[in-house]
């Protein structure tokens, strides 16, 4: 058998060597009909659009996408061609996590954002933990996400429609669909920019189309928006009059964490054994590279008794740090992605020195990891 593997995906490399007569690695952008025409088995990221073309010819029995989105993949067509699908859900939710609390931390004080009501626009593993962190700071919340509210009820769930009254701040976490009623394509159009708030922030970690770029451009002014992107329309060729004009503009890598990467290439191989029943039964990087820990002593970062989040968030992702390598260099976007220093997500740092045991809540919410409270 024959397996054609994005070159990008960390950890990978020697994994199916034993149990394929051939691997073949090439970066994802470049997989073509011809790579896949006499393989069974595509492990690929975002970069590799797997559509008819690519598709038509080959022999392929399963992709799996290291990724939590499958938008770059046709799952109609692959239906059709008997071709089985895996994705890494939630592989990077803890990186987008810390994506936005540090563009919420960057973009205010910890006083504003107080002040503030967060419109959270779907719902699944990454919403739930930017919910229950925003929460943790003292922002009230309010949840939208139309297909889980059709299969559960109403609950806690309102509609888009209310967020745009209501909230001055809205982060994205849906997938991109572009049919049904739910469809997120450019949900964000000219009616969602000319009905929110002024002065409203908006923060994009999901995916590009989902925001219509050009119809926010012409509200800047009008609305006085502020605006933090991680994905953008037509990547990697990224319009640099939207990146001007962000407060925070990232090349794609929200979900970039060490944590996050290797839990993608966990799922991805083991989806991949499991179809084969191959003998890779949960298969996990040796050596561990999450094994060690970041140590932080809370005291370095406490301003009258509470935690300076913001002064804490510049210290382990300090966000402007990719916001200034794409500013400085726009056109190397996929160079910048496909070469970035994965940081560590926040379940890695362990906390002593905590005096007040209010603090050990909101910290547990935002994701840290083991915490020593000292009364």
């Amino acid at each position: 058998m024959k397996i054609v593997i994005d070159t990008d995906i960390p950890y990978i490399r020697g994994v199916f060597e034993p149990y394929f007569s051939e691997v073949l690695y090439k970066k994802g952008v470049d997989i073509d009909s011809i790579d896949v025409k006499d393989a069974q088995a595509l492990i690929i990221r975002t970069r590799t659009v797997c559509n008819k073309e690519l598709l038509k010819n080959s022999s392929l029995k399963v992709i799996a996408t290291a990724t939590i989105g499958t938008d770059h993949i046709d799952i109609n067509y692959c239906k059709s061609r008997g071709i089985e699908v895996f994705s890494a859900p939630g592989c990077n939710a803890g990186g987008v996590l810390q994506w936005v609390l540090s563009a919420l931390f960057e973009m205010s004080n910890d006083f504003e954002l107080k002040r503030k009501v967060l419109g959270v626009i779907g719902v699944g593993r990454i919403g739930n933990l930017v919910v229950n962190a925003a929460r943790a700071l003292g922002l009230s919340v309010l949840q939208c996400d139309p297909p889980r509210e059709k299969l559960e009820g109403k609950k806690h769930f309102e509609s888009l429609k209310t967020l745009i009254r209501e909230c001055n701040i809205f982060s994205f976490h849906v997938p991109l669909t572009y049919i049904g009623t739910d469809a997120t394509f450019r949900m964000a159009d000219e009616f969602f920019f000319n009905s929110i708030k002024p002065n409203a922030w908006i923060l994009n970690s999901a995916r590009g189309g989902v925001l219509e770029e050009k119809v926010m451009l012409n509200f800047i002014s009008k609305k006085k928006l502020k605006f933090a992107l991680d994905v953008w329309e037509n990547e990697p060729l990224i319009s640099h009059s939207v990146l001007n004009n962000a407060i925070i503009g990232t090349p794609h890598i929200a979900g970039y964490s060490k944590e996050g990467k290797v839990r993608a290439s966990v799922m991805v191989v083991n989806a991949v054994s499991d179809f084969f029943n191959l003998s890779l039964k949960n298969w996990y990087p040796t050596p561990d590279p999450l094994e060690q820990k970041i140590h932080i002593d809370a005291t370095d970062y406490i301003d009258n008794k509470l935690i300076n989040y913001k002064k804490l968030f510049q210290k382990i992702y300090p966000i402007l740090n990719d916001d200034k390598a794409l500013r400085d260099n726009p056109v190397n976007f996929e160079e910048l992605r496909n070469n970035y220093n994965q940081r560590n997500e926040n379940c890695s740092y362990t906390f002593s020195s905590i005096v007040d045991d209010s603090q050990i809540n909101i910290l547990e919410n935002l994701g840290f990891g083991s915490i020593t409270y000292n009364p």
